[in-house]
C-alpha cells in the first residue's frame, strides 16, 4: 500500500506539521539559492581569473570555462568564433611568445538574468618581449552560468583592440 505525503501529513500533530514545511521550505530555497549564479560569484570569478592567468595555470582557467562556451572575437574589422579549446590555446600561445606578460580584468553592469549573470568585461593583456610590449584590451558582454557551485564563463562576445 501506497503512503502519500498528504497521507502522512494528515496523520500528524501540528507541530511536526510545522516542522515538516519549514524543513522543506528550507531545502528549497537553499537548492534554489545554489542553483544561480550570484553577483558575488562574478567577482570571484575576476578574481580568480586574473590569478590564474598572470600565475599561467591552464587547468583553473579551463575550470572557469564552460566546455560549450561560444566565444566571438572581432579585431580589425576581422572576426572568429573560438570554442574552449581554441581560447585555451590562444592564451597558452600568448604566454609562450611573451617573457612578461600580465592580465588585468575589470567587470561592470551586472545584470541578473534567471540562471545566468550578463556582464561587461574589459581584460587587459600586455604581451611583453624583448623590452618591447602591446596591450590587447578586450571589451567583451559575457553571460556567466553555475557550475559546481562557481561562475563559468557561457558565452562572450568580443572586441579586441591593440594599445
Amino acid at each position: 500500500m501506497k503512503t502519500t505525503i498528504k497521507q502522512i501529513f494528515a496523520k500528524t500533530k501540528t507541530p511536526t506539521k510545522i516542522i515538516f514545511a519549514t524543513l522543506a521550505l528550507g531545502l528549497l530555497v537553499h537548492s534554489q539559492a545554489n542553483a544561480k549564479v550570484q553577483p558575488m560569484d562574478v567577482s570571484r570569478y575576476a578574481t580568480a581569473m586574473k590569478q590564474s592567468a598572470n600565475s599561467r595555470d591552464i587547468n583553473k582557467i579551463a575550470d572557469m570555462i564552460a566546455d560549450d562556451v561560444i566565444i566571438k572575437i572581432t579585431r580589425n574589422g576581422k572576426s572568429a568564433t573560438l570554442n574552449k579549446s581554441g581560447y585555451l590555446r590562444r592564451l597558452q600561445r600568448n604566454w609562450q611568445i611573451s617573457d612578461n606578460y600580465s592580465y588585468n580584468i575589470q567587470i561592470s553592469n551586472i545584470i541578473a538574468s534567471g540562471d545566468h549573470i550578463k556582464a561587461t568585461i574589459i581584460t587587459q593583456e600586455v604581451i611583453g618581449k624583448n623590452g618591447e610590449q602591446a596591450t590587447y584590451v578586450t571589451h567583451s558582454r559575457a553571460t556567466l552560468a553555475e557550475n559546481n557551485n562557481k561562475a563559468v564563463l557561457l558565452k562572450a562576445v568580443s572586441q579586441v583592440s591593440v594599445k
